[in-house]
């Protein structure tokens, strides 16, 4: 594996690292004010959620009546799982909605977690966002529209604050 600095292109997978010099608290807030994404906006995502969930129930079904129309690659328990935790995400948005207290920054988190975004706390000081891509040809193609408005944001308005790495698979 090749570890190389800055992006660059044309391998056959790879792993996005952008670290932020700001902790996990003021990096969420950040990207939750400066950035737009469909996973940001709280109406956007219910109905983003309610079609998962609508979408999960129907491949749980599918397994239940173990029909042939589509392979189903993932297995009951893990369709269930995924099922239960879209169920909450939709609870937290409702709860949020009606007044409850929530988790600080739970939106852009859940926003995060939907678009396959890892995060990670470095020491209480940066934070780590990583994303994989299994076809890496392009920046256009490989990378989330959601990651690259986080990157053009911080690059262009906060470039004190950003470092960014791939890694290279292949």
């Amino acid at each position: 594996m090749k570890i190389r600095q800055g992006f660059v292109s044309n391998s056959s997978s790879a792993s996005y690292y952008v670290t932020l010099n700001q902790n996990i608290d003021e990096a969420l807030n950040t990207i939750q004010e400066n950035c737009w994404y469909p996973y940001l906006d709280e109406d956007a995502l219910l109905e983003i959620l309610e079609k998962y969930i609508k979408d999960t129930e129907s491949r749980l079904e599918d397994i239940d009546k173990k029909s042939e129309r589509f392979l189903i690659l993932d297995t009951k328990p893990e369709l269930e799982s995924r099922l239960k935790k879209y169920q909450s995400m939709k609870q937290t948005i409702i709860d949020k909605a009606s007044g409850k207290p929530i988790e600080d920054h739970a939106i852009a988190k859940m926003g995060l977690e939907l678009d396959y975004i890892l995060i990670k706390d470095i020491n209480g000081i940066k934070t780590e966002l990583e994303a994989g891509t299994s076809m890496h040809n392009s920046y256009d193609e490989g990378m989330s529209d959601f990651l690259k408005d986080i990157v053009l944001y911080y690059s262009f308005e906060r470039p004190e604050l950003i470092s960014l790495k791939i890694e290279h698979d292949g």
